[in-house]
């Protein structure tokens, strides 16, 4: 009885693993990116959490200019706020723009390079250059992921700026009322 084409075993492959490690390597590929979308979402917390402080700090500034109660103090560190928030969006900014991002493969080279070649050259190739442009793109992240966090301490820099503000306006005795 002849097998039919279904039935027919394939001969065995020179790589028995090679789809096993292409489909991991894309998976790898996948949760990178997923990494990378992760680090811009804190870059843009960042942003958005100096952005309020830098309203607060300017809102108790007014408060208690309006008072007649400024001191050299809060002067000082309303200045600091201000450099603290300069800083914070400077570092996040080198956070968001750090993109030398590599994808691979590329659609017209699949289409012109690889659409007539064995399977496995094809795949075995692609998985090669997956393993390069990961490699490339993790020294990305990690410059990236490094500048998230000098962002995120320089925020909390400017926090405590703004606490100790508010502790300073709390501790001033009102002006007394006419």
């Amino acid at each position: 009885m002849a097998q039919s084409p279904e039935t027919e075993s394939a001969p065995p492959s020179r790589f028995p693993s090679l789809e096993l490690c292409y489909d991991l390597a894309r998976e790898q590929i996948v949760a990178q990116t997923n990494r990378l979308s992760t680090l811009d979402t804190k870059a843009s917390f960042v942003l958005g959490s100096a952005s309020i402080l830098t309203t607060a700090a300017l809102n108790l500034r007014s408060a208690l200019v309006s008072s007649h109660v400024l001191i050299p103090l809060l002067s000082i560190l309303v200045v600091l706020g201000a450099l603290a928030y300069v800083v914070v969006v400077l570092f996040a900014f080198f956070a968001y723009t750090l993109r030398p991002w590599k994808w691979t493969p590329q659609l017209s080279e699949l289409k012109h390079d690889y659409i007539f070649r064995e399977r496995e050259y094809t795949m075995g190739t692609m998985l090669s250059n997956m393993t390069e442009v990961f490699n490339q793109n993790e020294r990305t992240l990690l410059d990236k992921a490094r500048w998230t966090k000098v962002a995120v301490l320089a925020l909390l820099v400017e926090a405590a700026l703004v606490a100790l503000m508010a502790a300073v306006q709390i501790a001033l005795p009102l002006p007394p009322t006419h």
